[in-house]
């Protein structure tokens, strides 16, 4: 499928939404936490994907601004001006696909990550296997 987009500049520009063009978008892995972050870009490195790293918010408006993300990892615990950083990822044209990360056993932090826009909720640590389910990435292969 093709779809209206805006580059880096805010210029309309078009991609590909699906398929072989999105999978070789590198991924936003927003995670506060260093050695969950390290974790998670392990993950993702075993899974062959290309990642951005993000540890604050400020960070994920600043990786939004340079580059075009289909799929975005991130922490429950990041806010911005005090609103959860999945709300406001969910609302924007991309990334269309958004895992949370979040404790192990805290059902009020899933049941608030979906309901944010979250398509899929993963606790601490996240191995590859759930990982690869959650971004749709088979396991082993390269995308």
């Amino acid at each position: 499928m093709i779809g209206p987009y805006r580059d880096v500049n805010g210029n309309p520009s078009y991609r590909q939404e699906q398929g072989w063009m999105a999978s070789r978008m590198p991924v936003l892995a927003a995670e506060p936490a260093l050695a969950d972050a390290k974790h998670l870009v392990g993950c993702l490195t075993r899974l062959r994907q290309t990642v951005r790293v993000a540890m604050s918010a400020d960070d994920i408006i600043d990786l939004l601004r340079r580059e075009v993300f289909t799929r975005a990892v991130v922490a429950v615990e990041l806010t911005l001006d005090g609103e959860p950083v999945l709300a406001r990822l969910s609302r924007l044209p991309m990334p269309r696909r958004i895992v949370a990360l979040g404790p192990a056993g805290d059902p009020v932090s899933e049941v608030m990550a979906l309901a944010a826009g979250a398509q899929a909720y993963l606790a601490r640590p996240v191995s590859v296997e759930d990982l690869a389910r959650a971004l749709a990435v088979p396991a082993g292969t390269r995308t």
